[in-house]
């Protein structure tokens, strides 16, 4: 008899808790939603000498002004002094877009929502750092774009080069009523640049540079 009330009273216990969790899960489900992204990429030296339009060495002065939206992107606004031109025309002073955020609107239980996501592959240029800049088009209001990712080389106190790329392939935010919203940019860089000789990376630049202007 004590044993059968035993196991009815855990069976209550069961089915309480099985209840309970039931409750839990359709009162909070887990929701993901992946955003799968191609950047646009330089694979290694070469490519990135010859297809940037323009290309610096220059001293990073920090962020300058305020950070706008532009389509589907928020960028920073960066400040350079330019120490040198290795390919283009510079001017001595320049300001520079970096793209940080992408906003993307999805539509969930008949409702729309916006989200900001931090692009996983970019990495803002640190103050006071001498740098080798590979940029693209420039705005109507006078501002540079970067060229692709990676679009910074960064000498560091040894007088070595440091190609900068993140470490970081996706970045994740949670939206209000718990649904993951995951932005992942998939691109494979092999970094044949760090370690090597700041100087000589800029002497490497300027030929293949050259060479592709007078091919």
């Amino acid at each position: 008899m004590k044993k059968a009330v035993m196991l009815w009273i855990g069976g209550i216990y069961v089915v309480g808790l099985l209840s309970w969790w039931g409750y839990e899960a359709w009162q909070s489900p887990e929701r993901n939603v992946m955003i799968m992204a191609d950047p646009v990429v330089a694979h290694d030296l070469k490519q990135m000498s010859q297809e940037a339009s323009l290309i610096v060495v220059a001293i990073s002065e920090g962020e300058a002004g305020q950070r706008s939206t532009a389509s589907s992107t928020e960028v920073k606004t960066f400040s350079f002094a330019v120490h040198e031109t290795l390919k283009g025309k510079a001017p001595a002073n320049m300001q520079v877009r970096v793209p940080y955020r992408r906003v993307e609107t999805l539509s969930m239980d008949g409702e729309r929502a916006k989200v900001a996501l931090k692009k996983p592959m970019v990495v803002a240029p640190a103050v006071g750092k001498k740098v080798v800049l590979f940029l693209d088009r420039r705005s109507a209001d006078g501002a540079y774009h970067v060229a692709f990712q990676p679009y910074l080389i960064e000498q560091d106190e040894q007088g070595k080069a440091k190609l900068i790329i993140s470490k970081e392939s996706q970045a994740t935010v949670e939206l209000e009523d718990g649904t993951r919203v995951t932005l992942k940019e998939d691109a494979q860089i092999k970094d044949t640049i760090t370690g090597r000789p700041f100087a000589d990376v800029v002497r490497e630049i300027k030929n293949m540079a050259v060479k592709r202007s007078g091919s």
